[in-house]
């Protein structure tokens, strides 16, 4: 990975925790970021709350020192990528986008003219959130364009909790980015921490493969016959 780089992982739930635990692994200093101080809480004491992830997992990674769990937005400065992973719960059918931007307005803050940082969404969505939501929040803050001063990305979360053949590195992870170069930046990233890379088309193109693979999922479940 040459250069030790810094990463924040924002959303330490059942999405975020896994990520950086294999960042950390990976070799990259992280940033815990959550905003639920509870769980930060816990962190720190080496408690896990998350079923995937033991406490012993939480304790191998704070024994590092590449990983600090908080919940001040200040640890994010100088960060080289930023993940969001922050829920999206429904609100009279569609997916509540408050903390998408809330957190949003926090990275954007530590947005830097000249360092090319990388930020990535990885909540689920629907398509079009990165390009018309994500992106004019962060150069708002910033005063930055992206693709230009900044890379941007979209990568579905694909964690499925209990599955103990499909985990976090062995998935399969789609990613996609604002134009080839941002593109190229993210696909470097999540090469390092997953096995399998796979390039979509464009933003929108990988929104729409979590939706569909929701969907999908969601279809599955209501056939099961409830005799069984």
């Amino acid at each position: 990975m040459g250069t030790v780089k810094h990463l924040v992982v924002a959303g330490q739930g059942y999405v975020g925790l896994p990520l950086a635990v294999e960042a950390v692994r990976s070799g990259y200093n992280v940033v815990g970021y959550d905003v639920d101080e509870q769980k930060i809480a816990s962190l720190k004491r080496e408690t896990s709350y998350i079923a995937d992830i033991n406490s012993e997992t939480i304790s191998e990674i704070l024994r590092t020192n590449r990983y600090t769990p908080s919940s001040h937005g200040r640890e994010m400065r100088g960060f080289d990528i930023a993940i969001i992973t922050v829920p999206t719960p429904l609100r009279d059918g569609d997916p509540d986008l408050s903390c998408i931007e809330n957190v949003a307005e926090t990275v954007g803050r530590f947005l830097e003219k000249g360092q090319r940082q990388t930020v990535v969404l990885e909540s689920t969505t629907y398509p079009g959130t990165t390009r018309d939501v994500l992106i004019p929040i962060l150069e708002r803050v910033s005063k930055l364009t992206a693709g230009v001063d900044f890379h941007v990305g979209f990568s579905p979360e694909r964690i499925d909790p209990g599955n103990k053949t499909w985990a976090f590195r062995n998935t399969p992870k789609i990613v996609s980015g604002l134009g080839d170069e941002c593109l190229r930046k993210v696909s470097e990233f999540y090469s390092s921490v997953c096995d399998n890379v796979v390039p979509a088309k464009g933003l929108e193109e990988a929104e729409l493969a979590k939706v569909m693979e929701n969907t999908f999922r969601h279809v599955n479940i209501a056939l099961v016959p409830t005799s069984l």
